[in-house]
């Protein structure tokens, strides 16, 4: 919000361009900008302001990514819908009719959550199989090959435990042979 000291950056950034109209002539100038202390007040308000209303919707999104969840539970989601609705169940009228109708709304928000998540899922879904093409098409040039190979293998190594690796070195340290990555290669054999 108070952006003083970059605009007096930005206009002293300016005054240091040299003039083009005539070589003989020096021009030297410095901007030095203050704030009053009302516009410092107004200024340190807003930003609380503007903190104050990010820790609200902080709050506001983690309650709702808890109740998403909570409705997502195979075991408390019904039972909660039905706790938190009990009122409207035992009102004048049918019951049956208002738990029956409680339950169908139940099963068409969670239908609804379970399809938005599955979307975002294949959202996700897609920017892997679309990094995983560019990946592909790297190892069309050799150099690029080389070094996806390389990460590939450095990649492996660290996430996969000894015993679970296919090939490479788990095998060729049963075998007696020794494994060298292409960032080991040193010449010689």
């Amino acid at each position: 919000m108070l952006l003083a000291d970059d605009a007096e950056a930005a206009i002293n950034r300016d005054l240091s361009e040299p003039l083009r109209s005539d070589p003989r002539l020096v021009v030297n100038g410095s901007v030095s900008l203050t704030i009053t202390d009302d516009s410092r007040i107004v200024a340190d308000e807003r930003i609380r302001a503007a903190q104050r209303e990010q820790q609200a919707m902080a709050g506001l999104i983690s309650h709702l990514e808890g109740l998403r969840e909570l409705l997502l539970d195979r075991h408390l989601g019904i039972v909660w819908w039905i706790e938190r609705y009990a009122d409207c169940q035992f009102a004048v009228g049918d019951p049956a009719a208002k738990t029956a109708s409680l339950l169908r709304t139940f099963r068409m928000i969670t239908g609804a959550l379970a399809a938005d998540q599955e979307r975002s899922q294949s959202d996700v879904n897609a920017v892997i199989k679309a990094r995983v093409a560019e990946l592909l098409a790297a190892l069309d040039d050799p150099v690029s090959g080389r070094r996806v190979l390389d990460l590939l293998e450095t990649m492996l190594r660290t996430l996969t435990p000894p015993s679970q690796r296919v090939g490479g070195e788990a095998q060729g340290a049963e075998n007696g042979a020794s494994v060298v990555s292409a960032g080991d290669r040193s010449g010689g054999a």
